[in-house]
């Protein structure tokens, strides 16, 4: 990988951003070492800005440290399964929420070409982080849309770990997903203002990925 370091912003951003999209795009895997040495070399850069990103990441569950040893943090099928518990929770609480209040034009519409970039994806070009980006977007929308600070935020420090997830249970589940199909339903329950069927369509969504997770093998966990 050339080093993409840029003097004007930090460096410590940079260099985050570096080893998340490394532990994202796959190239680095589950359970695998993260040298510090090795980066610093690699980037061009010093090792405390890579000390720094790495604390940061250690602190966002995208790497984990024990007796001095960095590794991508390595998911049992347990962290995920409680993970998308507390997602059951939390988003279709929101969704109804949204119904409940008459979900704008604006957002009807922007699910609407959300969806539709999602069909073009999974036809054209399926990468997983272009369908785990566009989930997260619709996903993203209606909790913000609930204008509830209280799911807003609890939705905000789960997220990464949600994304995280998503890109590993892709990788292994692309063919199988039902994102369109699922996502559709929650978009027509929103556009007929019906807050049962929205918090029920959300509820399905989210069931099946946690029944994909009990059923999936994942590679190193």
């Amino acid at each position: 990988m050339e080093s993409l370091i840029v003097r004007s912003e930090p460096l410590t951003k940079q260099v985050y951003r570096a080893i998340k999209n490394a532990i994202l795009s796959g190239e680095l895997h589950p359970g695998e070492r993260v040298v510090e040495s090795r980066w610093s070399n690699q980037l061009h850069v010093s090792r405390s800005p890579v000390r720094e990103a790495i604390r940061l990441l250690t602190a966002e569950y995208f790497l984990t440290e024990q007796d001095g040893v960095i590794e991508v943090y390595r998911p049992t099928v347990g962290d995920l399964r409680q993970l998308y518990e507390v997602r059951l929770a939390i988003e279709t609480m929101a969704v109804k929420l949204v119904a409940q209040r008459e979900p704008s034009e604006a957002l009807l519409e922007q699910l609407e070409k959300n969806v539709a970039s999602t069909v073009c994806v999974l036809r054209d070009a399926p990468t997983i982080s272009n369908v785990v980006t566009l989930n997260t977007e619709f996903h993203w929308s209606i909790v913000v849309a609930s204008e509830n600070h209280y799911l807003t935020e609890i939705y905000q420090n789960y997220s990464q770990l949600t994304e995280t997830y998503g890109h590993w249970i892709l990788q292994r589940n692309l063919l199988q997903t039902k994102i369109v199909e699922e996502h559709n339903a929650i978009l027509h329950a929103l556009e007929q203002a019906d807050a049962e069927v929205a918090f029920q369509a959300m509820f399905n969504h989210i069931a099946h990925d946690i029944s994909a997770i009990q059923s999936i093998h994942l590679e190193g966990v």
